[in-house]
């Protein structure tokens, strides 16, 4: 309890509920499980999948963290549920779609060891940057 601290941090425009006001943490929940739900039903390339109401609420739940983490903390900023809930640029949706991509290429084809990568054959600095920090991991 003594390593709590408060942090302080800019006013959230422009997220509104259905009661009025005031913003409970639940309604925004439930908003972002039913938006995400529906862009995910609406969308061609998404695939069949055993829980979709929980998928909804997991991508949904990192779109906002994403939104509210893309800012300064101390600024005030306009909330877009549009723009937190893109699926392309800098979004928790693409965070998660990523992932999933990541994880089915593993799955196609294994994580077995690369021995005969030639890194020489990089040669933009985006690709370099990347390299380096995956071999800090």
């Amino acid at each position: 309890q003594h390593r709590c601290q408060h942090v302080s941090f800019g006013l959230v425009q422009g997220m509104k509920t259905r009661r009025g006001e005031v913003i409970f943490l639940e309604d925004v929940l439930n908003e972002v499980r039913s938006r995400m739900l529906q862009n995910m039903t609406s969308t061609k390339t998404t695939k069949e999948i055993q829980d979709p109401v929980e998928t909804a609420e997991k991508v949904g739940l990192a779109a906002l963290i994403i939104q509210d983490f893309r800012g300064l903390l101390s600024s005030d900023y306009q909330f877009s549920w549009d723009r937190a809930l893109q699926s392309r640029g800098d979004t928790g949706v693409f965070l998660q779609y990523t992932h999933a991509r990541l994880h089915s290429l593993e799955q196609m084809h294994g994580t077995a060891e690369l021995t005969d990568v030639n890194v020489a054959c990089l040669l933009e600095p985006d690709a370099i940057s990347v390299l380096q920090h995956l071999l800090r991991f």
